[in-house]
């Protein structure tokens, strides 16, 4: 009999945000997976590992040229302890829905099994929790917002939305700030580590633009 996939957000990175429900799935699988590559490092291990009971095992995800094979070989890994009748979770930084390695690791199992039984246990994201530090609303009454990756300099001109959230950093964020401030954007603030002992917040002028940080989110209001 085959195992149970869950595939759990275990937040951005403080382990007291952990929801009631994704400590009740860590404390009953028999593996814990989780990413370690270019961007993650382990931290999302970090968060969950003095709350589990049982072995865990870091998968890599390169963000490169390697990336669908280490997948391919990471669906593998996986679907042999479910295929063991082991009950896993796969934990990310975060929520799963959000700009997420999972999806590609889900398809691949798809392809191994199609039947394979998987629950999604939602985390609460970096973005809840800039708005809940910075002390600022994403959105009031009819507002809308958009939630776009570094770079998407169209959607600044596109006049469309109050409040843009940037997530997934580049290396071109002093560029994207100087559009935002010509567009009319003039409360810009960013947060950095979030949750994390070294995490920063406040004006986005408060910051060195030029290095380029992982663990970085912008959140831009007309």
């Amino acid at each position: 009999m085959l195992g149970k996939l869950f595939a759990v957000g275990v937040g951005p990175g403080d382990s007291e945000l952990l929801t009631i429900k994704a400590l009740n799935v860590l404390r009953n699988v028999d593996y814990v997976f989780a990413p370690s590559g270019n961007n993650d490092n382990g931290l999302a291990i970090n968060i969950v590992k003095n709350y589990i009971n049982c072995p865990y095992i870091l998968l890599d995800f390169p963000m490169s040229g390697e990336f669908k094979d280490k997948i391919k070989a990471n669906a593998e890994i996986v679907y042999e302890k479910l295929s063991d009748g082991k009950n896993c979770a796969f934990i990310t930084l975060g929520d799963v829905s959000i700009y997420n390695s999972f999806w590609y690791l889900y398809d691949e199992l798809l392809n191994i099994n199609k039947n394979l039984e998987v629950e999604i246990v939602p985390g609460i994201t970096s973005l809840s929790l800039a708005s809940a530090k910075l002390k600022i609303p994403i959105a009031q009454k009819d507002e809308s917002f958009c939630v776009v990756p570094f770079g998407n300099l169209e959607i600044i001109r596109s006049n469309l939305f109050k409040t843009i959230v940037f997530l997934k950093p580049t290396k071109d964020t002093e560029n994207l700030v100087a559009e935002l401030k010509l567009n009319g954007y003039k409360d810009i603030n960013l947060a950095e580590k979030l949750g994390m002992k070294n995490e920063k917040i406040g004006n986005v002028s408060e910051f060195d633009l030029s290095q380029r940080e992982y663990m970085r989110i912008i959140i831009a209001k007309k």
